[in-house]
Parts: C-alpha cells; sequence; structure tokens
C-alpha cells in the first residue's frame, strides 16, 4: 500500500527509526502518537506505519483503546493468538504465560476458563474491578521487553512494535499502566526492541495528564511520546496527489477544473477527499480524464457516503439532548464554551450539563478544544448536525418533561450570550437558513419555531427527566 498522500515524510521518518531501534534498542526511537480529527487518516497511517515494520522483522501487539477491558487482557489475547499460530515452543508462547501470571488469567480472569488457556465470550473482567496486579507496569514492561529480545534473537531482525488505536478511549488505570510501562522500558530497558505507536482525539494529551493535576496519569506525556499531528486539510499538492496518482496508474487523468471544484466542496478534508474521488470515478463518462461535470454528478453520492460511514452511526448512538447539545455547538460553528453551550440549551449553569458533556468526550463524539471550550470531533458534524437536530426536535412530543429547544430557540439564546463574537454572527436563524445548513440532504419539514413553546432562558427538564437521557430513541 502507498503512504497516504501528505503523510510520505512521517513514514520515512518512522522507518528509519525502526532501523535504529533494531541494533539499539529503545535508545534509538520514540514513542509516537499520531492526533487528528475523524477521518483525516490516523489509522490507516498507523497501519501503514506497522505494515512497514513487518516488511522488517517487526512482530506487532495491536489493541484498540477499551474503558471495559484490561489492556493486559487485551494483550493476553493478543499474544495467545500469536502462540496459537506456533507448533513449536516460541517467545509467544513464554509471552502468554508472563501475562497469565500477572493478571492471575488461569483463575477465571480474560475470558481464560481452561489450563490450555481457551478463550471465552464470558468472565470478561471490568477495568473498574480487575485486581491491581493486572496493572504492574514493570511486571508488564518486563514480559515485553523479553518477548522483544526474544523475537530478534529468533529472527535475527525486528523487535516488537505495540499499537493501541484511539488511545483516548481507554480506562483511567489503563493508561496510567500504559505510561508507567513506556517508563520502566525506558528505564530498566533501553536496549530492547520495542517502540510504540498510538492515535487519538487532538485532546488525548489532555486525557493521559487526567483531570486531577495533583494526582496525574501521566506526569508529562510529551517526555514520554512524541506527539504528530495529522492535518485536518491536506496541502494543494497532497491533495492532488491523492486523486491524480491512483487514476493515472489506470490511464485517467483529473482536469484542472476537475481538481478545482473537488476541491471546493471538500475543503481537502482526507475523508471526503476520498469519498469525492470514488463518486466522481463512478460517474466519468471517460474514457481518459474526469472533469468538473463528473464531480458535480458525484457530489451527492460523496456525501451520502461520508453521512452513512462518519455522521450518522455517532448520531444514532446518541439521546436526544445530547444531539442537542452537539447541535449546538455547531450553531457556534463547530467550537464554543461550555457555558455557552449549556444557555443554548436553557440551562443555567454548565455544571448542569457536565456529566453529559464528559460523556460524550469519552465517547469521542467532542473534545475538550482548551480549558472552558468544547468542539465537534468531525469537524463534518458543523454544517451535518443542525438539520439532523431539527428531524428530531419535529419528532419530539413537546408534552413530554424537559421540551428540546428549537434551533431557532437556541439561536436567540445563543445570541444573548456574550462572548465576543461579531455582529454578523448574532443574527436569529430564519427557517430557510436552518434549511441551507445541511449540505447531506435537500431541507424538509422545516418550520419555525412559533408551532413550539421556545424554552426560557434558564429553564431546565423537568423533575422525573434524567438531563443526560433525553428521550430514548426507538
Amino acid at each position: 500500500m502507498a503512504p497516504l498522500p501528505g503523510r510520505e515524510e512521517l513514514l520515512r521518518t518512522w522507518q528509519e527509526m525502526l532501523a535504529d531501534v533494531q541494533t539499539d534498542g529503545r535508545a534509538g526511537g520514540k514513542d509516537y502518537l499520531l492526533l487528528g480529527y475523524r477521518g483525516v487518516g490516523k489509522s490507516v497511517t498507523m497501519q501503514q506505519a506497522v505494515e512497514l515494520g513487518q516488511k522488517t522483522g517487526y512482530s506487532t501487539v495491536g489493541l484498540i483503546g477499551n474503558p471495559d477491558t484490561p489492556m493486559v487482557t487485551a494483550l493476553f489475547q493478543s499474544a495467545l493468538h500469536q502462540a496459537e499460530t506456533n507448533d513449536r515452543p516460541s517467545p509467544w508462547q513464554r509471552a502468554v504465560q508472563g501475562l497469565r501470571r500477572i493478571g492471575g488469567v488461569g483463575l477465571d480472569l480474560g475470558g481464560i476458563v481452561k489450563a490450555d488457556i481457551k478463550l471465552t465470550e464470558t468472565a470478561k473482567p471490568n477495568a473498574d474491578v480487575a485486581p491491581a496486579s493486572m496493572y504492574d507496569p514493570s511486571a508488564i514492561g518486563s514480559t515485553l521487553a523479553r518477548l522483544a529480545e526474544d523475537l530478534r534473537a529468533e529472527q535475527g531482525r525486528g523487535g516488537l512494535i505495540l499499537s493501541v488505536d484511539e488511545l483516548q478511549m481507554s480506562h483511567e488505570r489503563d493508561i496510567r499502566a500504559l505510561g508507567g510501562v513506556l517508563n520502566h522500558l525506558n528505564l530498566r530497558h533501553p536496549s530492547a526492541p520495542i517502540v510504540f505507536i498510538g492515535t487519538g482525539l487532538p485532546h488525548t494529551m489532555r486525557v493521559l495528564q487526567g483531570r486531577d493535576p495533583e494526582r496525574p496519569l501521566i506526569t508529562n506525556p510529551a517526555r514520554l511520546f512524541t506527539p504528530v499531528a495529522i492535518p485536518g486539510e491536506l496541502s494543494r499538492d497532497a491533495f492532488e496527489d491523492a486523486l491524480q496518482r491512483p487514476a493515472l496508474e489506470r490511464g485517467v487523468r483529473w482536469t484542472a477544473e476537475a481538481l478545482d471544484r473537488a476541491d471546493e466542496i471538500t475543503g481537502r478534508y482526507p475523508a471526503h477527499v476520498q469519498a469525492i474521488g470514488a463518486a466522481a470515478w463512478a460517474q466519468a463518462a471517460g474514457p481518459n480524464k474526469i472533469t468538473a461535470v463528473d464531480v458535480a454528478a458525484g457530489q451527492r453520492a460523496a456525501l451520502e457516503t461520508m453521512e452513512q460511514q462518519y455522521l450518522e452511526p455517532r448520531w444514532n448512538d446518541l439521546t436526544d439532548l445530547q444531539q442537542g447539545y452537539i447541535a449546538a455547538i455547531a450553531l457556534c460553528g463547530g467550537e464554543a464554551r461550555s457555558g455557552h453551550v449549556a444557555a443554548m440549551l436553557g440551562y443555567e449553569s454548565s455544571s448542569e450539563v457536565s456529566e453529559m458533556r464528559d460523556r460524550l468526550i469519552r465517547t469521542g463524539d467532542i473534545l475538550e478544544a482548551r480549558r472552558g471550550w468544547v468542539a465537534v470531533a468531525n469537524p463534518m458534524m458543523t454544517e451535518w448536525a443542525p438539520q439532523k437536530y431539527q428531524e428530531t426536535w419535529m419528532n419530539h412530543d413537546p408534552g413530554l418533561p424537559g421540551a428540546l429547544p428549537s434551533l431557532t430557540d437556541m439561536a436567540e439564546l445563543r445570541d444573548r450570550y456574550t462572548d465576543g463574537r461579531s455582529a454578523r454572527d448574532k443574527e436569529a436563524l430564519s427557517a430557510a437558513e436552518i434549511a441551507r445548513l445541511s449540505w447531506a440532504k435537500p431541507a424538509r419539514h422545516v418550520r419555525g419555531s412559533q408551532s413550539r413553546p421556545a424554552l426560557e432562558p434558564g429553564r431546565r427538564p423537568g423533575p422525573g427527566r434524567d438531563q443526560d437521557s433525553g428521550r430514548e430513541r426507538g
């Protein structure tokens, strides 16, 4: 697989570093953390980095951030999978035994219920109740160091790559343990050929520190990890390369006008560029070029692809009030003060919706842009969420306790909140303007707020209704 456009230099640096780690151990490398919004290609870039390592003899342990599964359980399951592919004794089988001792997984822990270490779907531990022994960074680090050294000795090259996707989703105990493991490796096993690479949303470094400055999860994440920002906008050269290169390989080229039109539609957002490229290809009459007419014809299909793959799956998992929270951020341009969002929903204080905000941060739907500010995790939500929320509001029963505010209600409450925005941003939204907020679908059934009682400033959901539950979706 060719490197993603715009990521070539990063992958070249990574590959050179792996060569140093193979000979000099961790002392010759860095632990990378790829940070960016959803849809910018973090996970794909990490996978390409892992594949480069595999080509040079590195073995891999790939994990996904999960607040419900202890890290050592996931490590054990990954090592077990590797061990089961070998009929003879291998470094992986020794690692399985070491991880079993750490977690006590022979005693019905981590889904391990038999002496022959077969996995089941039952008895999986929760990170909140897992024993402290499962989080011993020295024991885990030493086990991984030995595994890496044994793998290099067995193959005569390579080592071990530990990867974690969506690191910000990990349980706090796992984050603390990971920091301890990497620190232990740096101090006690600097010659071990093991390196870490992970991905996360832009606020992940703050997640790694934790909320209590007096008891941080990781004392100084910037010293432990090398953060690499994956941009949400490709350079013009990388954008053109992303579309032209695969087309030219098939004897087709994009015209300059087609590239300009695609640039205008996508804003060079990586996932959107991919979608418009596929849609324009499907629409092209050929035989050997893609034109601006093809791009325009494929625009709706591309937007629907983005909606189906990136937006609707997350949106449909949200309660009505959570959808309202995201729509409120969107009406502020995709980023807003927490207090501003609370006011737009009719609350007097941001503390009244802090639990909902924290839950949306944990699930990766929003992020803490900076202290006191929140932002949508996927910039495409900024234009898409208001229209979808309008549909939610239209289907909401105003007779239920805690009526949802309409978009116009939100806009009016937004404009009463002073935060220094320019006057032109403080105009209330008309029904037509609300309709235009949707780029994915034509507006339908849009009406003014007069058909619903406006939410008064400071009004809160009525008694008996959980502020974070909204109306349960069917």
